[in-house]
């Protein structure tokens, strides 16, 4: 079943295609007829499971539109793409071809292309998007490889791909690396020139090429970030204003100190609380990863990056992958996994928002017809349609407050009414707004 971008297909297919998505027209325990009590009576109902297929269908559009644009410029990566780089093409095309790859595997699947082969990549959206050709500037990792530091990059004896498939091997070894037999210091007396005056300026400038092709790298992207949530912390400081604003009884109050809140401890709307005090100046809020578990984390991924070797120049070819691999993970890759991971928190709890404010307002909707009055007892239920009354609320936004109405047969409007208190049940899950 597609649903497509047109949410009225849900409604049909529900009421007019059940034989094919009857095992998906399970309802909430709380919509089931209580028998016990009371005699049958129809409900209606939300299509629960239905609309999160619909959500699905959305997502997975997305996700194979996304695809289909990478592979188009796969394909023409592979017509200008020099020799030397196939393996970091077909690195691509396998990562892509991932059966359970997710937006942000594609968006590290594009971090590398758009590394190796940025003018195609530009090429490439220009193409697909049908919109006129932007100005391209050039990545300092290219101007790097064409002052020729990339022969001295290659000497630290393996490539960001192989450390991706160290990393994700758990705790097996594929590959080691190789160690050249010259010591680091000397080689680089060989690429001195105008632009790298001294040895540490070429080793420092071959470190950030090396540590550029390591954040690029989708395996290593991927297992940085995996870890990088499990073990990333939320903190939370009252500002001097809010010092005396967020008391236990503001709506604020609940975030005003937070100590190293693990990420998964966010399953509410705490985060836009958050946000909300951060944007009124009432709190101030960090994510970040202890100094003590950011090393270990880099030790760790050092592990599957080291020489085994013992003499002067293996250790001293160690001690620069080591820098390199700082590098990516903690000035490269960190601050990409805040923006991700914030990002991601405020979806998720908009989203839990968005449930439980629908759950507010099909609670206050969900009635059954009125039926009026006369003289002292209820109208029976099979009296003419002219004296059967049906109620509706219609929700307004913000302001003014919502109108309660009635409408008699055939929808004819017999009288209406401001309700405040349907507004501020519609919106007591965020008293902030």
């Amino acid at each position: 079943m597609c649903a497509g971008d047109d949410v009225r297909h849900i409604p049909f297919i529900a009421m007019y295609r059940k034989e094919y998505v009857s095992p998906l027209l399970r309802g909430r325990r709380e919509e089931l007829d209580e028998l016990s009590d009371m005699l049958p009576s129809r409900k209606i109902r939300r299509w629960d499971l239905l609309w999160a297929v619909y959500d699905c269908d959305r997502r997975y559009t997305l996700l194979e539109r996304r695809k289909r644009n990478l592979r188009e410029i796969l394909v023409e990566v592979e017509k200008t793409a020099p020799a030397a780089l196939d393996d970091e093409v077909l690195s691509c095309i396998g990562a892509l071809e991932v059966p359970h790859i997710t937006q942000e595997g594609c968006d590290d699947v594009e971090a590398k292309l758009r590394l190796y082969f940025p003018e195609e990549v530009n090429s490439g959206r220009d193409t697909i998007s049908g919109g006129q050709k932007r100005a391209q500037r050039t990545s300092h990792h290219h101007l790097l490889k064409k002052a020729g530091l990339g022969e001295l990059a290659e000497k630290m004896g393996m490539s960001a791909q192989k450390l991706g498939e160290n990393l994700n091997e758990l705790g097996y070894k594929m590959h080691e690396p190789v160690d050249f037999p010259t010591p680091p210091e000397e080689v680089a007396e060989e690429f001195i020139r105008n632009d790298f005056p001294n040895v540490d300026s070429v080793l420092k400038a071959t470190r950030a090429m090396v540590a550029s092709e390591i954040a690029a790298e989708p395996n290593v992207r991927a297992w940085v970030r995996d870890n990088f949530r499990q073990l990333a912390r939320i903190s939370t400081e009252p500002t001097t204003q809010g010092m005396d604003v967020l008391d236990p009884f503001h709506p604020l109050g609940v975030v005003k100190r937070l100590k190293r809140k693990p990420l998964k401890a966010f399953v509410d709307d705490n985060f836009l609380k958050i946000l909300q005090g951060k944007k009124k100046g009432l709190l101030t809020y960090s994510l970040s990863v202890e100094d003590n578990v950011r090393e270990e984390l880099i030790q760790e991924a050092f592990t599957a990056y080291m020489s085994d070797g013992v003499s002067l120049s293996a250790v001293a070819w160690n001690e620069q992958r080591r820098q390199a691999l700082s590098l990516a993970i903690e000035q490269m890759l960190f601050p990409i996994l805040i923006r991700e991971t914030l990002q991601t928190l405020e979806v998720e709890a908009k989203d839990w928002l968005s449930m439980q404010i629908g759950d507010a307002l099909w609670q206050h909707v969900s009635v059954a017809p009125w039926r009026a009055r006369v003289q002292g007892d209820l109208v029976p239920a099979a009296s003419p349609p002219h004296q059967l009354l049906r109620r509706n609320v219609g929700p307004a936004c913000c302001s003014p407050a919502a109108w309660r109405r009635s409408n008699g047969h055939q929808a004819a409007l017999l009288s209406h009414a401001a309700d405040p208190a349907a507004t501020k049940l519609l919106f007591s899950r965020m008293p902030w707004i």
